[in-house]
């Protein structure tokens, strides 16, 4: 089973969100 790349490229906007809401929490400490 691969998943659709839609579903990849939903995961990977979704990580690279959270990874840049972590930096701007680590930036704003």
């Amino acid at each position: 089973y691969r998943k659709h790349p839609n579903d990849i490229r939903r995961e990977i906007e979704r990580h690279r969100e959270l990874i840049s809401r972590r930096q701007d929490y680590d930036l704003a400490s």
